[in-house]
């Protein structure tokens, strides 16, 4: 039976396809949080500035095995350069179409093939941060179109099974000795209700001193992450700690959880408390719980790093 792509071009034709969406990034092993409905629809709702959905969607008879969620944009300006890029860019490390195994390579052929077949309605074809292995980074581009398809930046990812560098591990010793000096002080795994707001206000709070835009510092941001963080909660993915001392939460670690594989996507304290190393803490809670969970590995996100950690895995 052959493989049927069909073009998703609304956002609540999208969102009438989360289900099925959701049982594919099952069935995908390579798929990430970030290649959920779970994080994607948020993203469209909240931050999609405009343009076109362009998403494909390849089925096999009924079954949903291949999805690209793809958008253009650029309509307006002068000169005016249309651009195709996917959904949930900006702020999302792993990007890229998700696919049953068993018709990835056939799939990706056919949405390379609709991108030429559809060329004259575009100039820019924008596909960036696909995670290693993507079947797009693997299948020959068509030479009728001029396309940028690039892997995901460098996201560093530690066994937790095999030994952190020594310095690394010293550090997180050290901060757990510093917290039990610390009168009043403990690490808490609290409601999202509470653990939000102290992100977005250490997080801003932060940025503000650097005179710098932060990843909440629009209405519409805290929106996208709260509705975000809350979907993958109720799907078991999401996971907040906090560090609270005297009373009010000091320090924020945002995770995602999946597949044996715990994403560290956003770390956040108030300096006031640097002495007691508030992101080595979160970071050894988030070891600890991880490893207690089932998971292998810890990904540090694209501006992250094991071996030199402030407690701000994301900066922007």
């Amino acid at each position: 039976m052959p493989l049927n792509l069909d073009l998703i071009d609304t956002p609540e034709a999208l969102a009438d396809l989360a289900p099925a969406w959701s049982d594919l990034c099952s069935r995908d092993p390579a798929a990430t949080p970030f290649h959920t409905p779970d994080w994607l629809l948020p993203w469209t709702r909240h931050l999609w500035l405009g343009g076109r959905i362009c998403s494909l969607a390849v089925h096999h008879g009924n079954r949903l095995v291949a999805l690209a969620p793809m958008f253009t944009w650029g309509y307006g300006q002068q000169p005016q350069q249309i651009c195709v890029s996917f959904l949930g860019s900006g702020i999302t490390d792993y990007l890229g179409m998700t696919a049953d195994p068993e018709f990835a390579a056939e799939a990706a052929r056919l949405v390379l093939h609709w991108l030429a077949d559809h060329r004259a309605d575009w100039q820019i074809c924008d596909l960036q941060e696909l995670r290693a292995g993507s079947p797009l980074l693997e299948t020959d581009i068509p030479a009728r179109i001029e396309a940028v398809i690039t892997e995901c930046s460098v996201c560093p990812v530690a066994e937790l099974e095999a030994r952190l560098p020594a310095a690394f591990r010293h550090n997180l010793h050290t901060a757990g000795n510093r917290l039990r000096k610390e009168p009043e002080a403990a690490l808490v795994q609290s409601p999202a209700d509470e653990l939000i707001p102290a992100l977005f206000r250490l997080h801003q709070t932060r940025r503000r001193e650097r005179e710098q835009q932060g990843m909440f510092a629009t209405d519409s941001l805290r929106t996208f992450h709260c509705e975000a963080i809350n979907a993958l909660a109720r799907a078991g993915i999401a996971r907040l700690y906090g560090l609270r001392i005297a009373g009010e939460i000091v320090a924020v670690q945002y995770n995602l959880i999946a597949r044996n594989l715990c994403y560290l996507y956003l770390s956040r304290f108030d300096p006031r408390y640097r002495h007691v190393s508030p992101g080595m803490l979160l970071l050894r809670k988030s070891i600890r719980c991880a490893s207690e969970e089932g998971a292998r590995r810890l990904d540090f996100g694209a501006t992250g790093s094991p071996s030199n950690t402030d407690g701000a895995h994301r900066t922007t």
